[in-house]
């Protein structure tokens, strides 16, 4: 029995995945059709196509957007201000970076660099912050709460950084998925 509930659950989880895929490309073709026909600006750069490749920066980005850029403001936030956060790991192996912090303190539920003057100088008021949080025992050891930070660049086009925020959320479940399966980072 457990074992048909397990596929059952798979199966849905397989098909959820898929729907977030498919919205994401009527999404990216609702946005083409809308900078085509003049009413919107054209799209933020071209999502990889849909064999898993990872996601290019997109050649114009703003500096603190790009990997470099990314880095050095997270290591500046970490280290100016009092976040009671430790930088734990940087991923800018696709567009868009992700930044992981663990709390120094398990009952700290919520972080966000947005009141930092380091984060603040970098990222005007209208790029989107989203920020997760996840507590569990990675690589089989204490305890800890993590949080990932990702920030894109404003656009005035309605929804357009969703697949960005979507794509991110998949990279930061599937390394949560992998530190609990004891990959080292």
């Amino acid at each position: 029995m457990a074992d048909a509930g397990s596929s059952r659950a798979a199966a849905l989880e397989a098909a959820e995945r898929r729907g977030r895929q498919l919205q994401r490309q009527v999404e990216t073709l609702e946005l083409a059709l809308q900078a085509a026909s003049g009413t919107q600006p054209p799209p933020p750069a071209t999502l990889a196509d849909e064999t898993g490749d990872r996601w290019a920066f997109p050649p114009d980005l703003p500096e603190p957007f790009t990997p470099g850029g990314f880095e050095r403001i997270v290591r500046e936030v970490v280290r100016e201000c009092d976040l009671g956060v430790e930088l734990s790991e940087i991923d800018c192996s696709e567009y868009p970076c992700l930044a992981w912090v663990r709390s120094k303190d398990l009952e700290q539920t919520h972080v966000t660099p947005s009141a930092c003057p380091a984060w603040r100088r970098a990222f005007s008021g209208d790029a989107p912050l989203v920020t997760y949080g996840r507590v569990g025992n990675p690589f089989g050891g204490r305890t800890e709460r993590f949080h990932v930070w990702v920030v894109l660049p404003p656009t005035p086009v309605r929804n357009a950084n969703q697949p960005f925020i979507d794509r991110g959320e998949e990279r930061m479940k599937a390394r949560w998925d992998a530190m609990h399966a004891g990959s080292a980072p």
